[in-house]
């Protein structure tokens, strides 16, 4: 009874418990935390609540051909229905001997039961063969619950009281996290690679945490001090914002995961960052609503689907539902508003940041005309963030939403599928009917495919997939998808040059784009899936398209000096934008193809851009991008010298460029294509096909778990801000009742005469 301030009760059995050799406690308190999280119990007919017993019996089944006997510890989950029934326990025993497979509670005169099902891939660990309505749950191979060797009964409680510590304030992952790749299994050359984009991606986070985090410089900023800059100016060595919600630590989150793990100093900080306040929603600055999505909410989802952390679900989801309630609603049509300033949705401190949001919407709506327009990717690239949303949380709100933007807008469709590229928010009317594969449309065009992926049930055959139980909407998608590569695609987006034939060159308005380079890999991804009527021979021209133009974005990069593809050229005479923005879309294309067929011609692909990127952009405080591909900086003069430099580390380059060239060189299975659909800004989210495999729990419970306080977003009070409001309040206040008076002055004598 004294100790109610634990998550978990012990009943313990002797003082050992082994289930893996060699591990001590602390080392597997994450795992520990998993278990303790799983709901296991069906109790009464109904999913567990958070005052139902759960009972885990661990046993030392390993020590058994040793004389170990089955030694274990009993651990019940801490509340007050079962601190009541500590006495009513009771452990079966079959032939005098005890069986450790079944804990029984008695509870309302009847019996129920808790079970689990523990194994790897040599041998079953536990297993009850007590289970109700068939409940069996499988804990993946090489997560184990805890291990105590060379352990006193004292130090295990003492272990089990700083885990109930850690569960206070950190909640443990839905599911376990992704687990790190065994880098061993890899060839020296490969894996000289792998660690070498690694040194790349510290060095790079680095150079941001120095600026915008951990910098003690004078902050420049004027509103949203509390909030880390979005991107750095290597050459200029200093912060600078353009969305307003540090884009760069949302944007790395997951990279630094894969790269270094969970227990990294590089993720912890930037975890900690992202948890320290609730720096998702408090920007007192219009932010770009579609950026926001991609990075923000995109970030924020993409870590929680490799890590399983709930505390990031939230966030995402509080910044879902600040999309909604600003931009989205703010519009009088379906299609949201470009941009706007957010407001937390709940927690302390939302109503000041509400009335401030809207003060800021009546105000522009009153006396301005501004954000009136979006691009069709900055109105219909919500869809694969908020479907995953939708499905992790059990709810339609969100899916509903840009369901309803995807139909809106193909009805405007031309007759070859490409839809308008500007609209008017105001009225929900294109404002020309022209439309493109490249900027302003690329991640719309992207997604057609990539949603029906994510939500999709996915059947796996032997030479390809199939696409099961798709909605019609998401029919829809996948329609225009292919009525778009087998048309406009084909006609006015890819650029031959007679002497090649086997060349393509991914073009937007007739001119090569870096942007469209990402065509390659979407059209390959899509070639192998079975989909609408998409026919064996459809897809290899498909494919073969793909690597056409692979070959042609190749061609752009081997024919500059530097090794690094121009922005935006005429094929022939490469004039144009020759500038390099350390951008990732080829590089994208190169890892899908990769991927999919498993050459390495692809990885020698990548290692040269990688080279090149180190070579001509890597300066002592980040990357830098280059003004003129052809006419490289002089070495690696930071000033600039040669062409010059472009002075901008974007966010994207940590969350796109440089994690596909790590997950290029990483073990294959790591981060797969079949469990995983990267979003426009190659933030990993799982695949519905995953979902049943992933041990995540229901949507009704994860719901009722991220509602706890511990989850609670804090949102900061800007004190000077609200001191500043408060006294032009009260000026104006002075001022009105002083007018009053004066008013009362001159009346008067008036009345008197």
């Amino acid at each position: 009874e004294s100790y109610t301030n634990l998550e978990w009760l012990l009943w313990m059995d002797y003082d050992a418990i082994v289930t893996q050799p060699y591990i001590s406690v602390e080392d597997k308190i994450q795992d520990f935390r998993l278990l303790h999280h799983m709901k296991l119990a069906d109790i009464d007919g109904k999913d567990a609540t958070t005052e139902d017993p759960c009972l885990v019996w661990a046993k030392d089944d390993s020590q058994r051909n040793k004389g170990g006997g089955n030694d274990g510890v009993l651990l019940i989950q801490n509340n007050e229905i079962s601190r009541e029934l500590m006495r009513a326990i009771t452990l079966e025993h079959t032939g005098g001997k005890k069986n450790v497979e079944t804990a029984t509670i008695l509870r309302k005169k009847a019996y129920y039961k808790c079970s689990l099902l523990l194994q790897n891939d040599q041998k079953t660990m536990l297993q009850s063969n007590h289970v109700q309505k068939g409940q069996v749950h499988s804990w993946q191979s090489g997560h184990w619950i805890l291990h105590l060797h060379n352990h006193s009964y004292l130090q295990l409680l003492s272990s089990l009281k700083t885990a109930g510590r850690e569960l206070a304030t950190n909640p443990p992952p839905l599911f376990p996290p992704l687990k790190r790749p065994s880098i061993e299994t890899l060839s020296n050359k490969r894996l000289e690679r792998f660690q070498s984009v690694q040194g790349a991606i510290r060095h790079a986070w680095t150079s941001y945490t120095n600026k915008c985090i951990y910098s003690s410089a004078p902050n420049k900023k004027f509103l949203g001090t509390h909030i880390p800059c979005d991107d750095i100016s290597p050459v200029a060595n200093e912060g600078h914002d353009w969305l307003y919600h540090a884009a760069t630590l949302h944007d790395s989150l997951d990279t630094l995961f894969l790269a270094f793990g969970g227990d990294s100093t590089e993720y912890k900080e930037a975890l900690d960052a992202v948890l320290q306040q609730d720096v998702q929603a408090t920007s007192l600055r219009p932010t770009k609503t579609f950026e926001y999505s991609i990075r923000i909410v995109g970030g924020l989802l993409g870590a929680f689907s490799v890590t399983g952390d709930g505390r990031l679900l939230v966030r995402a989801w509080d910044s879902v539902e600040s999309l909604l309630q600003s931009p989205f609603a703010s519009s009088p049509t379906v299609l949201p508003r470009m941009y706007d300033i957010l407001f937390p949705t709940r927690g302390n401190n939302m109503l000041f940041y509400k009335i401030y949001s809207r003060l800021y919407e009546w105000g522009r709506d009153k006396f301005t005309t501004e954000h009136h327009y979006n691009s069709l990717a900055g109105v219909g690239s919500f869809s694969l963030e908020f479907y995953f949303l939708s499905q992790v949380l059990g709810v339609n709100t969100y899916k509903q939403a840009v369901d309803g933007i995807f139909q809106h807008v193909i009805t405007y469709q031309n007759q070859d599928g490409i839809v308008p590229s500007y609209w008017n928010v105001m009225t929900g009317e294109p404002e020309n009917s022209q439309g493109g594969l490249g900027s302003g449309s690329d991640s719309f065009v992207e997604y057609l495919l990539k949603v029906p992926l994510l939500a999709c049930l996915e059947e796996k055959g032997a030479d390809n997939s199939s696409l099961l139980d798709c909605t019609p909407v998401l029919q829809d998608m996948l329609k225009l998808y292919d009525k778009i590569v087998q048309g406009p695609l084909r006609s006015n987006h890819v650029i031959r040059k007679g002497s090649d034939p086997s060349i393509a060159y991914p073009a937007d308005h007739y001119r090569y784009h870096q942007l469209v380079c990402f065509l390659p890999g979407l059209v390959a991804l899509g070639s192998s899936v079975n989909h609408h009527d998409n026919t064996i021979e459809r897809k290899a021209t498909d494919f073969a398209l793909a690597e056409e133009m692979a070959r042609g974005c190749q061609d752009m990069y081997e024919d500059a000096t530097t090794g690094l593809g121009p922005e935006e050229v005429n094929v022939d005479n490469k004039r144009g934008d020759r500038s390099y923005q350390l951008r990732p879309e080829y590089i994208e294309s190169v890892f899908i193809l990769y991927q999919l067929t498993g050459r390495e011609e692809y990885q020698d692909i990548g290692w040269q851009i990688f080279q090149s990127i180190e070579k001509f952009c890597k300066t002592k405080t980040g990357y830098t991008g280059l003004n003129d591909v052809y006419n490289p900086p002089n070495g690696n003069d930071e000033e600039g010298g040669g062409g010059g430099r472009v002075d901008n580390m974007p966010s994207y380059f940590l969350a796109e460029t440089l994690k596909y060239l790590l997950l290029l060189f990483a073990p294959d299975d790591y981060v797969s294509l079949d469990e995983f659909v990267f979003t426009t800004e190659a933030h990993p989210l799982m695949r519905a096909s995953r979902f049943k495999g992933a041990a995540l729990a229901s949507p009704s419970y994860i719901q009722a778990e991220l509602a706890r306080d511990v989850y609670l977003v804090h949102a900061r009070l800007p004190w000077w801000l609200f001191c500043v409001l408060g006294f032009v309040i009260v000026l104006i206040g002075v001022v009105l009742v002083s007018l009053r008076k004066k008013k009362r002055l001159v009346l008067e004598p008036l009345s008197k005469d």
